[in-house]
Order: structure tokens, then C-alpha cells, then sequence
């Protein structure tokens, strides 16, 4: 087979040329189809490139606003904590706003200067329901919804710090020993359970005030079983605010306002409820319970007249005249309370009327419906009118048997 390779030369001679010219053109059409794949190739390339870009971009975005976010809360967090030493961030959601202190008061618990040291004889987390079990047993309360009052004054306490750095609030257990060591601090006061200490210090002399229970809770008598000789009380109101702020008013305070409370010419003495006011605003109170009334002090910063049903006579009249004109200062004060059941005090009324205060005969009746109680116009509710009217906060206010009076 090998001969007849050789037999015809020529024949093999194109044979090679076709085939020389089959593998040139075969070489040449994988150049050209290399050469496409190669021109089609960056367009693949450049089309991932774009994509990845887009997607690079949008990682980018994506990455900033995580930055932004991140350094938001940073800046956000630095923002409260700077806040927070200079304010109370805290909003008091419940519907009247139970837990939190009137304006006025957090004026003046800000301007407080004196260090303060306000001490709860009780554990924080265990005050209102131990407070619960000592109410019963020292004050006949039983009544659960007490709580929601226990909590209140756990609140509102606490916010006088956050209002002033100077007052320091602790709430001390009564089973510890730095009780133990308060109890002897204060071995002439009968510490009780949820009793508040308030106490400051100047010139290394102390000052304190002690408020209890029922100074800062209104008690309201359950006689459904009187007949029995059983008597039960329901806490009616939370006074923690007024009792606090006036036991810090008391202790950094250097002069202490006095109220002579001249009796001696009132058939009943009413004024229990009034010396009670008096003592939150931090009065010392006095009664003069004498007949005859022939001097009155200029240690008093205030003369109280209450339901007089006998008329004074003129050096009475005189005594109380020189107390207000305190050798011509001024600046006494005079509260006169008018009783409608007495006969018409001539002396008393025209002394008053030198002094501004004009009393009438007769009572208050009102005609309007709408401003007094059912059935009986002589009892009459005030309505606020104007914010800084003398009624604001209250809903209305309520008295009976008024005298005709104006100023």
C-alpha cells in the first residue's frame, strides 16, 4: 500500500495542495472566530463592569447611610445625656397628670440653693405595699386603691432631685442598720414607717422637718359602720407636694412667719382646717383666746379674725390698728373671716372699712343654677376664669353661707 502512494505524483501533489489549502483556511477561520470571540469578550466584561459599579454605588450609599444612622444615635445619645443633666426628660402619660409637680413648684424647687437631704423611712421597691399593711394597721385604712397614691409619692419625691441637683433624695429601709443609726439621730422624734426627713445644714447646724402619714395623705372617714363602734378610713387625696415643698421651704428658710389667730370674740372655734393650712405654709400659729384684746405683738407677721359673733370695743380696735401700721412699715398681715349667723358688728365693720374691707349685711344667694348646689343657692361653686386666677388647678371650689364682702 505504500507503492501506490508514489504511483501518481501529481494526483498526490494536489492532494497535499488541498489539503495545504483546507488547513490554511481552516487556520484563518479559527483566527476569525477567535478573533469574534475575542471582540465580543470586553463587551461581556464591560457590561459586568457597569453592573458591579451600580452595585458597588449602591453598597456605597447603602454603607454611608448605615453611617449616618449610626453616627445619628451617637450624636442623638450625646444629645439626651446633655439634656438630660439640664432637664427632666420625662412625660407624665397618665389622664390628669397625677405624676407630675406643678409649674410654680418646679420654679422654686430649681432655685433652691441649700443642699437638701430628703429621707424616706422606707425601701423604694417595697414602699407602697408595706405602706399598704401600715395604713391598716395605725390608721384602720383598707383600701386598695390607696396604692396608685403610695406610687404617686414614690414619683413625685424622686422628681425633686431631677429638678435639683442640691436636694438629695434616699430611701432608707426600716430594717438596716444606717436606720438604726437615723433613729438615734433623731432620738426625740418617733420615727414611723414611710415617715420623710428633710433636713439641711448650715454653719454645721442642722435643720429638719418630719412629715408622716397623715400629713401627706387626706383620710376620709367610712361611717357605714359607726353603730357598731367600727370606724374605717379611705385615703381621699395625695398631698405629698405641698407637705414636701413646705417642710423645704421650713428648713431653708432663716425667719419663720408667726400667726396670732384671735379667737376670743367667736362662739365656735373653726379654724382647726386653717391652722393646718397655716402650718403648711410654715405659720407658727398662736390663739388668743383672750376677751379682751390689749396688745398684739410685732413678732406676728399675720392677725387672724375668724367668725366673730361679738363686736370688739375701741382699744381692741386700737391694739389691732398699731400692729398694722407697725410704726408706719407696714407690711402686717390681716385675714377676717365673717360669720353670717352673728348680728352686724358695727365697731368691727367700720375699723375694717379704714382699712379697705367692706362687709355687709345678709348672705350670698345665688340665682343661677348652674353655680350652686341642688337645691340650695345659698352654697356656692367658683369656677376658674383666667390662668392665673386664684381658683387655677381646681375644678371649682365650694362654700356656704357667705357674707357680702368686697375690697
Amino acid at each position: 500500500m505504500e507503492e501506490n502512494k508514489n504511483l501518481n505524483p501529481e494526483l498526490e501533489a494536489e492532494t497535499a495542495e488541498a489539503e495545504d489549502f483546507d488547513i490554511a483556511e481552516a487556520v484563518k477561520g479559527e483566527k476569525k472566530s477567535k478573533k469574534a470571540k475575542k471582540d465580543k469578550k470586553p463587551k461581556k466584561e464591560k457590561a459586568k463592569k457597569i453592573k458591579n459599579q451600580a452595585l458597588l454605588k449602591r453598597g456605597s450609599y447603602s454603607l454611608a447611610i448605615t453611617a449616618a444612622v449610626v453616627a445619628g444615635a451617637i450624636i442623638l445619645n450625646i444629645l439626651v445625656g446633655a439634656l438630660t443633666d439640664r432637664f427632666v426628660l420625662e412625660f407624665d402619660m397618665s389622664l390628669n397628670k397625677d405624676n407630675s409637680i406643678s409649674e410654680e413648684n418646679i420654679e422654686y424647687i430649681k432655685g433652691i440653693e441649700d443642699k437638701v437631704t430628703v429621707t424616706v423611712c422606707a425601701d423604694e421597691e417595697t414602699y407602697s405595699s408595706y405602706m399598704g399593711y401600715y395604713a391598716q394597721q395605725y390608721y384602720s385604712v383598707s383600701d386598695d386603691a390607696a396604692t396608685s397614691y403610695y406610687d404617686q409619692t414614690v414619683t413625685l419625691v424622686n422628681k425633686y432631685a431631677d429638678y435639683n441637683k442640691n436636694i438629695t433624695v434616699n430611701f432608707v429601709d426600716t430594717q438596716s442598720t444606717k436606720f438604726t443609726e437615723i433613729s438615734s439621730k433623731y432620738s426625740s422624734e418617733k420615727l414611723m414607717y414611710g415617715d420623710i426627713i428633710i433636713s439641711t445644714e448650715n454653719d454645721g447646724a442642722e435643720k429638719h422637718k418630719i412629715i408622716s402619714y397623715d400629713d401627706i395623705y387626706y383620710l376620709y372617714e367610712d361611717t357605714t359602720y359607726a353603730s357598731y363602734g367600727m370606724s374605717f378610713y379611705t385615703v381621699s387625696g395625695n398631698n405629698i407636694e405641698t407637705a414636701l415643698t413646705s417642710a423645704i421651704s421650713y428648713v431653708t428658710s432663716d425667719k419663720i412667719k408667726r400667726a396670732a389667730i384671735i379667737t376670743g370674740h367667736s362662739a365656735t372655734d373653726y379654724t382647726a382646717t386653717y391652722q393646718t393650712l397655716l402650718k403648711d405654709n410654715n405659720y407658727e400659729t398662736e390663739i388668743i383666746s383672750d376677751s379682751l384684746v390689749t396688745e398684739i405683738s410685732s413678732e406676728y407677721d399675720l392677725v387672724v379674725i375668724p367668725c366673730p359673733s361679738t363686736d370688739f370695743i375701741g382699744t381692741e380696735l386700737d391694739a389691732v390698728s398699731e400692729f398694722l401700721d407697725n410704726d408706719g412699715k407696714l407690711g402686717k398681715g390681716l385675714i377676717f373671716v365673717a360669720d353670717v349667723t352673728a348680728p352686724y358688728l358695727t365697731n368691727l365693720y367700720d375699723f375694717l372699712e379704714q382699712w379697705g374691707i367692706v362687709v355687709e349685711d345678709g348672705i350670698l344667694f345665688e340665682t343661677n343654677s348652674s353655680n350652686h348646689m341642688a337645691d340650695d343657692p345659698t352654697t356656692l361653686g367658683s369656677y376658674t376664669t383666667e390662668a392665673d386666677d386664684i381658683l387655677s388647678g381646681m375644678s371649682v371650689c365650694i362654700t356656704g353661707y357667705n357674707a357680702p364682702m368686697y375690697a
